[in-house]
């Protein structure tokens, strides 16, 4: 987990704004946190946003990571 600092500026959010959207991931339990530690001392119990649809993908092999088919039309701009 990165630094309070870090996170300001990979953010470009103040240290009251982080701490108040980690406080809304420990309460939604996406994270463990003591608000009276640092926040690198976070720890992610679930790292995927839930109820949310995915598109069928299709799997490219054991090892790669899996991909959507590519259908040669304007879909991959218009909906990713």
């Amino acid at each position: 987990m990165p630094s309070l600092p870090e996170l300001e500026r990979l953010s470009g959010r103040r240290s009251a704004a982080i701490k108040a959207g980690m406080l809304q991931l420990v309460e939604q339990y996406y994270i463990q946190w003591d608000d009276k530690q640092p926040v690198e001392t976070a720890v992610v119990i679930e790292a995927w946003e839930r109820d949310v649809p995915f598109k069928d993908h299709v799997a490219a092999g054991p090892h790669k990571s899996q991909q959507a088919e590519i259908t040669g039309n304007i879909d991959y701009w218009t909906e990713y």
